[in-house]
């Protein structure tokens, strides 16, 4: 799969980084899949014809992974985030949806009102 040119984002405070990276290859989602308890690995078909972009968004601790906090779906048609879900499919955390907007703001891309 090929980037959709949708940069990625990165957020240092002190020993903590806040990434999103867009998940490029279909091990890669599906990993994400296995790592959150939701269905992204299906949505490879997706990539591939450029519907969507998927990312994720992890927190690392002194240079070791501590947490995926969200994995986000951007329609690229639409150029907007429609879905962003922390493991499990539930609701992302306060910290994790100020770095969301902050990224959306940067990269042009709306945020469907009920994420």
């Amino acid at each position: 799969m090929e980037s959709m040119r949708i940069e990625g984002y990165k957020f240092e405070k002190k020993e903590d980084i806040i990434s999103l990276e867009e998940l490029l290859g279909s091990k890669l989602l599906r990993n994400e899949g296995r790592t959150m308890k939701h269905c992204v690995g299906s949505y490879v078909t997706q990539c591939r014809t450029g519907k969507s972009a998927i990312f994720s968004m992890k927190k690392y601790s002194l240079g070791m992974l501590n947490a995926t906090l969200a994995t986000i779906e951007v329609n690229l048609e639409l150029k907007r985030i429609v879905q962003a879900r922390s493991k499990a499919n539930s609701i992302i955390s306060e910290e994790a949806r100020k770095h969301l907007n902050i990224w959306a703001d940067s990269q042009g891309l709306g945020i469907n009102p009920y994420l």
